[in-house]
């Protein structure tokens, strides 16, 4: 390894950018240019893309630690809400005091180290423990508002101190809640007989200020980014994601705002607002398409405009009926049939503009990766003769035009399953117009889905990125109508009928996928098949035979669909121009919403039938999880070099012995090492917040008392806290094996 190689907890975003597009070089590159499996496999290690024993032990060390602060500060304030009065209120203080007085030790003792970073944000948060118990203890009669605006007040000097996004965002997201509950409680004083005399603002000033208060704050922020970029590129004021969060929520209040106006616009006192809302587009547009390109800022925008436009449509049409203006009405259907053609003509001007901005604004990189990073990378690559000169031309002069961002595929997604629903909708009423409505039945309806199938596969067929969308919305409609047509099939409705169909229902999705030449389809075709293959068994299986084997049976194949993403990672890996994705995100993206779906048991028993396997399939994950889990590790560990059992095998029992007691949270570390392994960003994003959104579901509906749950978070950060500090003595030497 060379002298000047540091491990990193994750590779920046131009080692990451390089690594990909020498992955794409792969197909389209001649033979002589090509990079053999070793090249690369060394380039991904030099860039910190795929981690070697040293980058494994700095990654798991910075989650442990962090998970394990954050378990503890959560157990501790849940300990508080318990209100335990056996334990005497001086014992609480010195519970919660102490832990802040350990953190601050940390704090000073670790400064400089990245530990320093993590006690602080415990000791911010912490805070907010100390004051809703000294509030619950002294009774003292304050507001909720109150109680959050001395948090954010003892945040910002943590938080100037700290230097750190987290710290800022938090202090933000405090003193929005604060300013929150005061309007809930105090807004209603400031309307009345004399609150004009009383007040020089009514409620909606007090909206008006606070929206400029985060406007005047995003301003700020900007302002140190781009003071911050231009000394140094890597500071963490140059951090894009606190901005972007910033904006997209004071989008998303004022989008609310507008669309709410419009569609109460004859009894709707606060117009005013569409000003400022306009004038925020406005100048954010020229601010993010000219002065600082930034095309995520643009999608939020263009995301409001959206959402406001759709419903001015809406209203405006609405009018028209009501006053008898409209004369395009025909069948008795024109005005439904021409709201949804003017939404559909909305949405694709707009996904039109959006993918006209990005071929305009970074054609030849990604977005948020400055060109000067990419070429450094180039640059030292070169010099140790990993790359030569044409590969390294290749890789700068590559058209990433056609490769979207996360956010604008995100948005064009949702933009899609509008736009399938607008056309299932344009197809009902086409059939109620020609008078077929009434005798519609699944044969019918699975013949006029196929007539939808047909120009969607060809337009997925297209190069361009907007004719695919366009197939994309044409193949999600056809997809639901056939999953509707199946439905109709016969006159049973009952449980097995049900459910019968669901499985009837996966080989039409198999062909489906296979005829849709779209890498975003077939994994959410994957996905949806998981899920309705699983869930089919399990009821199947506990409705017809013995509850050990209908669990063993069901554990299976979750156990087998896991080992073969494995697979299709680890092949990944080593050939990554193979394959789409389909099957290497669609898979777990089926175990993640199963295991989501087993918190709510009860929900799926009601519509399944109280002997659907639901109360059974936490279990049934869980051991197929730990299953496929470890079965994996011990066979990829026999084959591959010795220094690479450290990691996986601890790593897999630890998940897997998780994945028993929760298959949701089980499975949600497994994606974070996993993100590391692939060196993937968006990956550690998206298992970071699927471990959120599961932690906050199961641990709301876990059938114990409260503090339960707050010795559980306590002994699990402890736990957490242990394994770290067992990782730290980990010998960082002769670990070159990314796997």
């Amino acid at each position: 390894m060379d002298s000047s190689y540091h491990p990193a907890r994750m590779p920046s975003g131009a080692a990451e950018h390089v690594c990909r597009t020498l992955g794409a070089l792969q197909r389209s590159s001649p033979d002589g240019d090509r990079l053999s499996a070793s090249a690369y496999q060394r380039i991904l290690l030099y860039c910190g893309v795929r981690p070697d024993l040293p980058g494994w032990r700095h990654f798991l060390l910075g989650a442990l630690t962090l998970l394990g602060l954050l378990a503890l500060v959560c157990g501790i304030i849940f300990f508080i809400a318990w209100n335990w009065a056996a334990m005497p209120k001086m014992a609480k203080f010195a519970l919660v005091e102490g832990w802040i007085l350990a953190l601050a030790i940390v704090v000073c003792w670790r400064w400089r180290q990245t530990l320093a970073r993590m006690a602080l944000l415990a000791v911010g948060l912490s805070f907010g423990g100390l004051l809703a118990l000294y509030g619950q203890t002294y009774q003292t009669g304050a507001d909720s508002w109150e109680l959050f605006r001395a948090w954010a007040l003892v945040l910002l000097p943590l938080a100037l101190l700290g230097r750190q996004n987290g710290l800022w965002i938090c202090t933000w997201a405090v003193a929005n809640l604060a300013f929150q509950f005061y309007y809930a409680n105090q807004a209603l004083l400031l309307i009345g007989d004399n609150a004009w005399q009383r007040f020089p603002w009514s409620a909606d000033g007090l909206l008006y200020a606070y929206l400029a208060a985060q406007l005047l704050c995003l301003i700020l922020r900007e302002a140190l980014a781009g003071a911050a970029r231009r000394r140094q590129p890597t500071s963490w004021l140059a951090k894009r994601w606190p901005s972007r969060l910033m904006a997209g929520y004071l989008l998303l209040t004022l989008t609310f705002w507008v669309a709410g106006t419009v569609l109460d616009w004859s009894s709707a006192d606060n117009r005013l607002i569409i000003v400022p809302w306009a004038l925020l587009l406005l100048i954010g547009y020229v601010f993010y398409r000219h002065r600082r390109p930034d095309l995520c800022m643009l999608t939020l925008g263009m995301a409001s405009l959206m959402v406001v436009g759709g419903v001015v449509i809406l209203q405006l049409l609405y009018f028209s009926w009501e006053t008898e203006a409209l004369l395009l009405i025909a069948w008795g259907v024109g005005h439904p049939m021409l709201i949804c053609g003017l939404m559909a003509l909305w949405l694709t001007l707009c996904g039109a503009c959006l993918l006209r901005w990005r071929r305009e604004m970074y054609p030849q990189q990604a977005p948020d990766i400055a060109p000067d990073e990419v070429g450094a990378l180039l640059q030292a690559l070169q010099q140790r003769q990993l790359l030569n000169a044409r590969q390294a031309a290749a890789v700068a002069n590559f058209d990433h035009s056609e490769r979207l961002p996360w956010y604008l595929r995100f948005a064009l997604t949702l933009g899609g399953w509008l736009a399938a629903m607008i056309i299932l909708m344009l197809l009902v009423l086409v059939l109620y117009a020609v008078g077929l409505l009434g005798s519609l039945n699944g044969a019918s309806l699975a013949f006029y889905s196929a007539l939808l199938a047909v120009p969607a596969a060809l337009w997925l067929r297209k190069p361009t990125i907007g004719q695919q969308q366009i197939g994309m919305a044409w193949a999600i409609a056809a997809t639901y109508g056939f999953y509707l047509a199946i439905m109709l099939i016969g006159d049973d409705y009952a449980q097995p009928s049900i459910m019968l169909k669901m499985l009837c229902f996966l080989p039409v999705l198999a062909v489906m996928a296979w005829a849709m030449p779209n890498a975003l389809y077939r994994l959410m075709a994957v996905c949806l098949g998981v899920f309705l293959l699983v869930q089919s068994l399990g009821y199947f299986s506990s409705r017809y035979l013995p509850s050990a084997l209908a669990i063993g049976l069901t554990a299976l194949l979750v156990a087998l669909l896991l080992a073969g993403w494995l697979q299709q990672v680890i092949r990944n890996a080593s050939r990554p121009a193979t394959g789409d994705g389909a099957w290497r995100y669609g898979i777990p993206a089926g175990l993640m919403a199963l295991c989501l779906a087993a918190i709510h048991h009860n929900l799926l028993s009601d519509i399944f039938g109280p002997s659907s396997g639901s109360t059974m399939l936490a279990t049934m994950l869980g051991i197929g999880i730990a299953v496929g889990l470890i079965g994996s590790a011990l066979a990829y560990t026999q084959r591959t070099a010795a220094d690479a059992v450290p990691v996986y095998l601890p790593a897999a029992l630890f998940c897997g012995v998780i994945a028993l007691f929760s298959p949701g949270l089980g499975l949600g570390l497994l994606l974070l090492l996993t993100a590391r392994y692939l060196g993937s960003r968006l990956l550690l994003a998206t298992a970071g917040g699927y471990l959120l959104l599961y932690l906050s579901d199961w641990y709301y509906f876990l059938g114990i008392s409260l503090l339960h749950k707050a010795l559980l978070l306590m002994v699990s950060g402890v736990v957490l806290l242990l394994l770290a500090m067992w990782v730290k003595q980990w010998q960082a030497q002769g670990g070159n094996h990314a796997d």
